[in-house]
């Protein structure tokens, strides 16, 4: 069965698809605003990889509840390093008794 006939994960919602992350409070953050639907357990993660599919850093973890979300992705990685500029894929992946489900968007990083 689909997500879209289970209504777990709704539409993935990026803030803003070009991330400047140079703090002049312009575009310095891209918010990631899903919803979860009939879900209360399972494993929710907002993830960002490069083009190549490395992981670049997990934005969000956490239970799964139904409700909406909408962690932010300041630009840099797991180590808090700013990210080079390029293009990124932000995934959000919900871990549920019936299936996995997923988005992917892009978002650019420029400075």
């Amino acid at each position: 069965a689909s997500d879209l006939r289970l209504r777990v994960l709704g539409a993935l919602n990026i803030s803003s698809r070009l991330v400047t992350p140079n703090s002049d409070g312009i575009n310095d953050r891209a918010t990631v605003a899903y919803d979860l639907f009939n879900i209360n357990g399972g494993q929710v993660r907002v993830d960002v990889h490069d083009l190549a599919g490395s992981h670049v850093a997990t934005v969000f973890e956490a239970i799964a509840t139904a409700g909406p979300y909408t962690p932010t992705w300041d630009g840099r990685d797991s180590q808090g390093r700013t990210v080079p500029p390029g293009i990124y894929l932000i995934r959000v992946t919900i871990d549920a008794d019936l299936d996995t489900f997923t988005r992917v968007a892009q978002v650019g990083v420029a400075y």
